[in-house]
């Protein structure tokens, strides 16, 4: 090892420890090449030219010309090779600098060669090789007013091929999802942060779900959703309920009361009042898991025990961490009681996990099951509806609706 790769390990382990342990084991498999052109080193690997030919340092800095740059500006590079570009983007971003270098023996390589140090300990910049923390870095950084920057260069695109339009694409879905739960989190969040206050006098009192972590190690769970598929299926699931750990969610619980079938856990997490859900039903030896700020009339129920799950993707539940000293950290989340209950099936450590009525097929017109409490929902063609008779585009749609006063906020609201 050289001072150089040393210094630069040393600056990364206090941003990014468990990948300078990687590089400080790593061995070469396939070492790029220092190759020196017009005055100007380059980075030869796999046949391939890592920069610019000519001027490098003149595409790095054209590169990020081209990029906004503000103080919400994330700039995400792809690729490292000798550290031009993001150099370039480490002196110059007021906003925040993510580099993604997937290939260690790039990465070692150029860490033998150049002292990023100085880069690497700039509060604003972070380091990764794994796509699923610069996901997490963009998401701690994003917010509503901001869309990441993706930053390459021409050679580790044509290096990387087919892999990188992959990047592009898994990009553009984690970042729509991002921006869904800040706009989610941001419109509700005062409104979530009241209810959880309203519940501290109960949540003191709960256990938070992550101490049953795996309990059913090696079990196999089923997860009950409530779409029409559901009714299908209740053969099978009391065939083998004593089998299985039954994990069912608010809108399935009468269709699992109808049958005469008691789940091992029931999830609600809605804030808003849904006790219809759940409406009459003896759920006296069922445990609950719901969200901390959930409806404070889900928890007047009498459980056999209710369980915390709290949703680290939901900003406001760091509130009541604080408060409680507990950590967020296994409560996955993307805002949907069905991918709780999923989550709630990994922590318990269940080794398989099996979905039923997780649809929204509309058989015939039906959204729910025949006996959950939302059975009378149904999906219906309007044969006078403007849309069907092509009247209106869908933007002409919606002005309708706005000009008939009605709103689909409304609409939901009248039958859930």
């Amino acid at each position: 090892m050289n001072n150089i790769f040393d210094k630069n390990l040393s600056a990364l382990e206090l941003k990014n420890f468990e990948l300078a342990q990687k590089l400080r084991t790593h061995i070469l498999t396939d070492v790029p090449q220092l190759v020196q052109e017009n005055s100007f080193y380059n980075l030869s690997y796999k046949d391939k030219f890592l920069h610019n030919h000519t001027n490098p340092l003149a595409e790095a800095n054209e590169i990020f010309r081209s990029a906004e740059n503000s103080p919400v500006a994330i700039h995400l590079i792809y690729g490292l090779g000798l550290g031009y570009l993001f150099q370039v983007a480490s002196l110059n971003s007021i906003g925040t600098v993510i580099l993604y270098e997937p290939d260690l023996n790039i990465l070692r390589t150029a860490f033998s060669l150049v002292d990023f140090s100085n880069d690497i300990m700039k509060k604003n910049v972070y380091i990764t090789s794994s796509i699923d923390q610069a996901e997490e870095y963009i998401y701690q950084k994003s917010n509503t007013n901001n869309t990441p920057l993706l930053l390459s260069t021409i050679g580790y695109r044509e290096l990387s091929g087919e892999k990188f339009n992959e990047l592009v694409t898994e990009l553009q879905r984690a970042i729509g999802m991002f921006g869904m739960d800040r706009r989610y989190t941001q419109e509700r969040f005062y409104q979530l942060l009241r209810k959880i206050i309203i519940n501290i006098p109960k949540l003191v009192h709960e256990q938070p779900l992550i101490e049953l972590k795996d309990v059913y190690k090696g079990k196999t769970a089923v997860v009950i959703s409530a779409g029409p598929t559901l009714d299908r299926n209740i053969d099978t699931i009391k065939k083998y309920r004593k089998n299985i750990i039954l994990i069912v969610v608010g809108t399935a619980a009468k269709t699992m009361a109808h049958y005469g079938i008691i789940p091992d856990f029931l999830c609600i997490i809605e804030s808003r009042d849904c006790s219809k859900q759940i409406e009459g039903l003896d759920l006296n030896e069922v445990n609950f898991i719901t969200e901390p700020f959930s409806h404070q009339n889900l928890r007047s129920k009498h459980f056999k025990k209710t369980y915390s799950h709290i949703s680290s993707n939901c900003p406001v539940n760091d509130f009541w961490c604080e408060i409680a000293n507990v950590s967020s950290k296994e409560y996955l989340s993307k805002g949907t009681v069905s991918y709780t209950a999923i989550n709630t099936a990994r922590i318990l450590g269940c080794s398989k996990i099996v979905l039923v009525g997780q649809d929204l097929a509309y058989i015939e017109g039906q959204c729910y099951s025949n006996a959950s409490g939302y059975k009378d929902l149904e999906l219906k063609k309007n044969q006078n509806c403007y849309l069907y008779h092509n009247h209106l585009n869908l933007n002409n749609l919606f002005c309708h609706l706005i000009k008939s006063q009605l709103s689909l906020k409304r609409i939901t609201e009248k039958y859930l």
